[in-house]
């Protein structure tokens, strides 16, 4: 039975597949950042936490998740583990900010000044500024895959990090 999904015009239906694998592949790269942050320093140790409370820490990321989050990498004891934990997270912010601006902002249909027609990423921004940038599925598709690896990166520092108690 095929999905009633709403209507997407021609400049908007290029974007629906890939920003569905961006917000499936970006919901569990959060997922795994926070089974990470959670895991530290190690698999039986008193100073795990659990999921659920770093969750709400980290929830909006702002100075005091990522005061938080560091807090919980530097008790990672290896310091080659904890530096690629570190790079990590480091990628994880960068591609949920830019999770989130494809999330958030708007496709619209722009025109130049030549008459030729695109897709517009449409920002609002602080105060009164409204911010377009020229946005392509190739992009989002780009950024899903990035997500992806990154996904998988952090999958493996937590294995690493679950297991470095283990004498």
């Amino acid at each position: 039975m095929p999905l009633k999904l709403p209507p997407a015009d021609t400049y908007r239906a290029p974007f629906v597949e890939p920003i569905g694998h961006l917000a499936m592949q970006a919901a569990q790269a959060d997922q795994t950042a926070i089974a990470l942050i959670a895991a530290i320093p190690f698999d039986g140790s008193s100073d795990q936490l659990a999921p659920p409370y770093v969750e709400s820490r980290l929830r909006y990321w702002n100075a005091s998740a990522d005061a938080f989050a560091k807090g919980r990498l530097s008790m990672i004891t290896d310091p080659d583990l904890r530096r690629q934990a570190e790079e990590s997270l480091d990628r994880f912010k960068r591609a949920r900010n830019a999770r989130n601006r494809v999330i958030h902002d708007a496709v619209e249909v722009g025109i130049d000044l030549d008459g030729s027609v695109h897709s517009l990423a449409v920002q609002y921004a602080e105060g009164e500024d409204v911010w377009l940038h020229k946005v392509t599925p190739e992009q989002i598709a780009a950024l899903a895959r990035e997500i992806y690896d990154l996904n998988q990166d952090l999958k493996i520092i937590l294995s690493l990090v679950r297991n470095s108690g283990q004498v």
